[in-house]
């Protein structure tokens, strides 16, 4: 919570580049070893929230470049796992530093568009679980 709120003094601070070869490990080591939560009181899941949302504020600048491959494989880990909520924050996240970097990561890629089909070529049927009566 404390990072969270003071991550503008801490993005302006010539610290920026340590915080991010600390942070940015232990962020991802976090989301990868939590359960993900479905749950939305839950503490873990707030804090897997607030983790996600952290990496989402940082700027999309030259001390962020490096660790953009790093970030965007944990995040399409982390879109087959993870809560909708979560999911949408992962998708943002994604969308920002490819928009921002072009990074190549073709297996990820390939990997996220399968993902996709299959959500897409499983919607029938999770429609008719979703809707059949009780």
């Amino acid at each position: 919570q404390e990072v969270s709120e003071n991550l503008e003094n801490i993005v302006n601070s010539q610290h920026y580049p340590n915080f991010l070869e600390t942070a940015i490990p232990i962020f991802l080591q976090l989301l990868k070893d939590g359960e993900p939560q479905f749950t939305a009181d839950s503490h873990s899941q707030q804090l897997r929230k607030l983790v996600l949302e952290l990496i989402h504020r940082l700027p999309a600048n030259e001390q962020l470049k490096g660790h953009v491959k790093v970030i965007l494989t944990g995040m399409f880990v982390l879109l087959e796992v993870e809560n909708e909520e979560n999911v949408l924050v992962c998708l943002r996240i994604i969308i920002e530093l490819h928009k921002q970097f072009r990074p190549s990561l073709t297996p990820e890629i390939m990997r996220f568009l399968m993902f996709v089909k299959t959500v897409y070529t499983e919607l029938p049927k999770t429609m008719q679980t979703l809707f059949e009566p009780l």
